[in-house]
């Protein structure tokens, strides 16, 4: 199953703005000396914006797709509801969210479960917190720390 690269959604948009800055392609080694983000953190975030559609990736060179260039001109509020439809149609998305729809919430403790069983390979508890930043994020989910629970957002 896909997992969420270790990125943060503000990481990806970042990318996008240097991306678009630079005519809408850059290898990724000038990529890196632009940011100043160390290569093997920066892998991710390219891993991240290309599993949503925003870039295409060949060999050393990233490019913007059209998503990708739209996403850009966008507001944030746009920007997320854009996100969000990517997002839910990626599998471990679908899958989470049917689990919330069907029980109503979940807690943490139960995603982290489904995530060990889904994800054998993959640090459950990271992967859980990617699930949960990306789906509030993209205002697809709403978690209470207090109780640690997870819902799909009104």
């Amino acid at each position: 199953m896909e997992f969420i690269p270790d990125a943060h959604i503000t990481e990806v948009f970042g990318l996008l703005e240097i991306l678009d800055d630079n005519g809408g392609s850059l290898p990724a080694d000038d990529i890196q000396k632009i940011s100043g983000v160390v290569f093997d953190e920066l892998l991710p975030v390219i891993d991240a914006a290309e599993m949503l559609g925003l870039v295409v990736v060949n060999k050393n060179m990233v490019k913007l797709t059209k998503f990708g260039k739209k996403i850009v001109g966008l507001e944030i509020e746009e920007r997320q509801d854009e996100i969000a439809k990517r997002i839910k149609n990626t599998e471990i998305f679908k899958k989470v969210l049917s689990m919330i729809k069907r029980k109503g919430a979940i807690t943490m403790e139960e995603l982290i479960s489904f995530l060990e069983k889904e994800l054998t390979k993959r640090d459950a508890k990271k992967e859980a917190r990617k699930i949960i930043e990306w789906g509030r994020y993209a205002e697809l989910i709403s978690y209470d720390i207090e109780d640690r629970t997870i819902t799909l957002q009104e």
